[in-house]
């Protein structure tokens, strides 16, 4: 096995036109230009080369090693300068419009559903025209001199022929979207530049097209690293303010209804105009119809039949995004009867309408014309000329055709495997016809 031996004493040497590895007497000192100390396997060694050391080994510092506690320092001094922040300082922040900027016109679709970023209210941009690389921009803020920044936020290009680039002015960061491409988008570990340099999200064009895409929940924080969106701390506390505000408001107005029992008289009204978040009607009996602002986008606006605190289960209410809740009356020619909508026209007068009787939908053009029936199994058509019916049944697996009272009208009766034709009137017997059964033709029968 190769060795390294040290003797001293040895005066006479000469190293002229070698390549000289050197072990010094005096203080044991390794002299070297390129030097390799591993072990047999090779699987860990200590490498030295143009002047860089490189070791692959495991390495053990005792407790009172400088090594340990210079790495210590420096681990301490990174993850001292390391800052994540959490807080977002966007106001507003899901729901995000860009301005237009150099000439550039926006046209904004706001509620836009985006399931897979969790929020319907994405704005959708569509931008044309304009004479700058940057067609539009958000102001998100002015960083500290100094100050680490970092913004990410949802977007979408819907663009089938043009690239965007969405750019942050401040540390020169960006990210490109291919036609179709979805991403959250991190700008991070921007460093504000103080003198009141605004931070953009610009949407810049690579073509030279015009922009279509999609955007959402900014999330804009300090420190180095971007997390998960979340709303401005002062959008909390206004959605928690609002909450608080409508249950009080809902409690407040359902003890004073409760309380008023006379609504035939001590009415007061203001010059001409009533202004209130509740409007309560009733006789001797009670309340039993209203006019309410309390509640969301889905509460009752309208109601009738009941009281204020059972407005949502009321015979009839109307509700904030205008859905109509009713047991029975009319709309237009239809009635609705038994939580069912029929015609109100009777086949005397004509028109259509759902018999609740014979559970059927019916059409009359008038009593000299046609009438059409369409039952749980079965369509028939029939013309009236006041003496006879004429008619196209299709029931089940058969079709007729046919008239009811003239014999000297031939029927035809279609059935899964025959064809017959007849000269009498109805299917009891048949006389003077012809049957087609399994592809035989019989005459006479």
């Amino acid at each position: 096995m190769p060795k390294i031996e040290q003797f001293k004493g040895i005066e006479n040497y000469t190293t002229a036109g070698k390549l000289v590895t050197r072990i010094s007497p005096e203080g044991n000192l390794f002299r070297a230009i390129n030097f390799v100390v591993e072990t047999e396997d090779g699987a860990s060694y200590l490498k030295l080369e143009n002047g860089r050391m490189q070791i692959k080994a495991d390495v053990t510092f005792s407790s009172s090693s400088p090594a340990l506690e210079q790495t210590r320092s420096i681990a301490q001094s990174l993850t001292d300068n390391l800052e994540i922040g959490g807080r977002n300082m966007c106001r507003n922040s899901e729901i995000v419009k860009l301005g237009a900027y150099g000439g550039a016109s926006v046209t904004y679709q706001e509620n836009y559903n985006m399931p897979d970023w969790g929020t319907n209210k994405a704005v959708r941009h569509t931008v044309t025209g304009g004479t700058s690389v940057v067609s539009c921009l958000f102001n998100l803020g002015v960083p500290a001199q100094g100050q680490t920044i970092s913004v990410s936020f949802y977007a979408k290009n819907l663009s089938t022929t043009s690239k965007i680039k969405f750019h942050s002015n401040l540390g020169r960061k960006f990210h490109i979207l291919n036609s179709g491409q979805s991403a959250r988008i991190k700008f991070e570990g921007i460093v504000g530049s103080g003198g009141g340099a605004q931070l953009h999200i610009q949407a810049r064009t690579i073509d030279n097209k015009n922009l279509d895409f999609v955007i959402a929940k900014c999330m804009y924080e300090k420190g180095h690293k971007a997390t998960d969106w979340k709303p401005a701390y002062e959008d909390i506390q206004q959605q928690i303010e609002i909450a608080k505000a409508e249950a009080n408001n809902a409690v407040n107005t359902a003890n004073r209804l409760s309380q008023k029992t006379d609504f035939l008289s001590d009415t007061k009204i203001n010059g001409n105009t009533i202004a209130t978040g509740t409007l309560q009607v009733g006789n001797s009996q009670g309340a039993n119809a209203g006019i309410t602002g309390v509640g969301g986008s889905n509460a009752v606006r309208f109601y009738a039949g009941t009281h204020f605190n059972g407005r949502n289960i009321a015979p009839y209410r109307v509700t904030n995004d205008g859905k109509i809740f009713a047991q029975i009356g009319y709309i237009g020619a239809f009635e609705i009867v038994g939580g069912k909508l029929t015609s109100a026209n009777t086949v005397s007068t004509g028109g259509s309408y759902y018999n609740p009787n014979t559970g059927q939908i019916e059409y009359w053009n008038n009593m000299s014309s046609c009438f059409v029936v369409i039952s749980a199994n079965q369509i028939s058509t029939h013309e009236n000329s006041l003496t006879e019916w004429k008619s196209v049944t299709i029931e089940k697996a058969e079709l007729c055709v046919k008239r009811e009272t003239v014999s000297s009208e031939k029927s035809v009766k279609i059935t899964p495997d025959s064809i017959f034709v007849d000269d009498t009137a109805g299917w009891s017997g048949y006389h003077n016809g012809f049957i087609v059964k399994k592809g035989i033709i019989i005459g006479t029968y």
